[in-house]
């Protein structure tokens, strides 16, 4: 099964009437059927723009996403549950959130969104909120922040840490109880970023037995920003982390993509690009989905 930790596809564009056919875009559902098994959809908005408005905006994307894809169910169907996954079959469709800040400070606000059917949880997005520090702002996890991490593992919500700053990184590792995912990132040692994850970062993520989502965004690629460059990064990852937790994070529709994938329809390439990197089948298989299958087995709750 493949698996794609990221994208901003539902958030690119909040005029557009469905994602069943979307030319334009990085991805679509009839790009996705059938080749992805679970798409991670993400809605992010910057919250300094859109301030006491953000949680309604989130609300109303994430109602039209989630009818969007029931009306298109014979191409793609929201992903709640675990027990969903015992279909091998079905291409699903995973919402979040990137950026706790609509969050304001309420535990009630989180359990709404659940409700709604959030299953992943950026903690920040490069501003720093109530729950901790963003990449470009300082700051540790806050004691609020912890609450949140806690409540996410208690109801099942991936925790996702792409975002955080390296104190709010290493607060999140004394703080989680279960595997957490950095979605979509690359390696500093490869090329420095502030969103790259140090060889330090990537061995504690897969202590606690998570998975960081190798992403196609050019600007953290660096070098030549070719496939042969995300090649290496995926190899580092791996060689850092160990094979049982990188994954993919595309970032389609949030970014300007490495030189020589253009959207879904290129997702191919990557088990051409691994194997020549060296990698087994079985290997292939982990990187481009298992390794985020095991994560939703164990996060996702049960349906009640």
């Amino acid at each position: 099964m493949y698996i794609d930790a990221h994208c901003d596809s539902a958030a690119r564009d909040i005029g557009i009437k469905s994602l069943k056919k979307m030319p334009a875009f990085h991805l679509d559902y009839e790009r996705l059927a059938g080749q992805i098994g679970v798409q991670f959809f993400a809605f992010f908005f910057d919250e300094k723009k859109f301030g006491e408005s953000l949680p309604g905006q989130i609300n109303c994307s994430m109602n039209w996403l989630r009818a969007d894809m029931e009306r298109n169910d014979d191409l793609i169907m929201p992903l709640l549950w675990r027990e969903q996954l015992e279909n091998p079959l079905q291409t699903f469709g995973l919402m979040g959130i990137e950026g706790g800040a609509f969050i304001n400070g309420s535990m009630r606000i989180l359990d709404a969104f659940f409700q709604q059917g959030m299953r992943f949880l950026g903690l920040t997005w490069n501003y720093t909120n109530c729950i901790g520090g963003g990449a470009l702002e300082e700051g540790g996890l806050t004691v609020f922040g912890r609450e949140v991490v806690a409540r996410c593992e208690e109801l099942g919500i991936i925790v996702d840490a792409a975002h955080l700053n390296r104190q709010s990184f290493g607060d999140l590792l004394q703080t989680v109880q279960k595997p957490f995912i950095v979605s979509h990132t690359c390696c500093d040692a490869v090329h420095p970023h502030l969103r790259n994850l140090t060889d330090e970062q990537l061995r504690c993520l897969a202590d606690k037995g998570g998975v960081a989502g190798i992403t196609f965004a050019r600007k953290f690629i660096g070098g030549a920003e070719n496939m042969e460059m995300l090649g290496r990064h995926i190899a580092h990852a791996v060689n850092v982390a160990g094979i049982e937790h990188i994954g993919i994070g595309s970032d389609f529709d949030g970014t300007d993509l490495v030189y020589g994938i253009e959207g879904m329809q290129d997702w191919k390439k990557l088990d051409a690009l691994l194997e020549k990197q060296g990698f087994k089948s079985s290997a292939r298989e982990k990187i481009l989905g298992d390794n985020f299958l095991r994560i939703l087995k164990e996060i996702l709750p049960q349906e009640e």
